[in-house]
């Protein structure tokens, strides 16, 4: 049965490896059908891969394969890569600060303050990671609304926020405390909880205490 075939009869699951190269592909070259050809082409990429080579090169020493079907071959893996990533990401949960530190460490490098939102299900997954704000001269101007429109979009049973302090203090302040405060009775009046508020700064991070 063709590739194709198998496709529409089976769904994509049920083909392999050089199977879906063969699609890629769509048709052999002179010397190679495309079941050879996809072989080939996977026995390169494996090389590659193992060696932690670039894997856009190998493939193009292959007789019949030029630059343009290499790149679509790199492309697919590339982004079913991505797409793997975005799984994955939904699959992660948070459950303390420790665990949201790991996923917002980075923001303590940057030079204007922001705050990103964790927005997480009924089961702590992690359902969206998002910037909410980022300020001018080390200090961001924000309202409820601006956490509370998002959570509510992506269906949030949970949020969790963090903010830098470019100053390298990571203290909370009055503003960050009482920010806190009206950010969770807010999302209380809709039924999402506020997990936590942390400040992280390049030489650590805080509670803001809830």
């Amino acid at each position: 049965m063709q590739p194709r075939e198998k496709f529409q009869q089976s769904g994509v699951q049920s083909l392999s490896t050089e199977e879906l190269l063969a699609l890629i592909l769509s048709k052999g070259v002179k010397g190679y059908n495309f079941r050879t050809l996809s072989r080939m082409v996977f026995a390169s990429l494996r090389h590659s891969v193992s060696q932690g080579l670039n894997p856009y090169g190998e493939p193009i020493s292959i007789k019949g394969v030029g630059k343009v079907k290499a790149m679509q071959v790199v492309a697919g893996i590339e982004l079913g890569a991505r797409l793997y990533n975005l799984e994955k990401d939904k699959c992660t949960r948070v459950f303390n600060s420790e665990q949201a530190w790991n996923l917002l460490n980075y923001i303590g490098k940057f030079k204007q303050e922001r705050l990103v939102a964790l927005l997480l299900n009924g089961r702590y997954e992690l359902i969206k990671k998002q910037t909410i704000s980022i300020g001018q001269l080390g200090k961001i101007s924000i309202q409820p609304r601006e956490v509370l429109v998002p959570a509510l979009q992506n269906n949030s049973c949970y949020v969790l926020i963090a903010h830098n302090h470019p100053s390298g203090d990571h203290i909370p302040s009055k503003e960050d405390i009482d920010f806190t405060i009206t950010l969770k009775e807010c999302l209380d009046m809709v039924g999402i909880y506020l997990l936590d508020h942390l400040v992280i700064s390049g030489n650590g991070w805080s509670r803001v205490d809830i």
